[in-house]
């Protein structure tokens, strides 16, 4: 079923017309060629990572341009609970079977389960047996993820650290999925 058009005129008086969006459930997959040749991920976690990287890169310009770019918190916890992204680097996780419990500050809960060669993301997953749980304020994890921030700073300044059964292995994490 087509989305009904609708026709507006332009500032010049010109008569355009445009087909409204349609909505798309959040777990529509969509290509995320950025990762990868083929690569699809759920709509909820490409929109995060869109919002994320100009988040970011925006930081980056303003750093530059020795300009504020302040961003909290709320903005990283918001983008961390979508952009979760699914994209593992398949030759270093084949055989590799481990399972994070990411916990952000205040924010969301995310089991990352990785099992020879393929990744699970799940949100507020029900209690199993980890492996290892890395907690982490949502801007510094943001921040180390987009490898902006050093991961031994963040843990210096008490805002990431490991623990659980295996705790040396939360630096595999950063190894096995995909940086943004």
């Amino acid at each position: 079923m087509n989305a009904p058009v609708q026709t507006t005129s332009s500032p010049s008086g010109a008569r355009c017309s445009r087909r409204a969006p349609r909505a798309s459930p959040p777990a529509t997959p969509v290509a995320a060629p950025w990762y990868g040749h083929g690569l699809l991920v759920p709509l909820a976690a490409a929109t995060g990572l869109m919002l994320s990287e100009n988040l970011v890169h925006g930081l980056d310009i303003a750093h530059g341009a020795s300009l504020p770019w302040p961003f909290g918190p709320a903005e990283a916890r918001l983008l961390l609970g979508q952009s979760m992204p699914p994209a593992l680097n398949t030759p270093k996780a084949q055989g590799v079977s481990i399972a994070f419990d990411l916990a952000i500050k205040s924010g969301p809960r995310l089991a990352v389960v990785i099992d020879d060669g393929t990744v699970t993301v799940t949100r507020d997953a029900p209690p199993r047996a980890y492996d290892c749980r890395i907690t982490a304020t949502p801007t510094a994890f943001l921040l180390v993820s987009f490898r902006r921030t050093p991961i031994w700073k963040a843990i210096a300044r008490g805002r990431m650290r490991a623990g659980g059964r295996r705790p040396w292995l939360a630096p595999q994490l950063s190894e096995l999925i995909t940086t943004p």
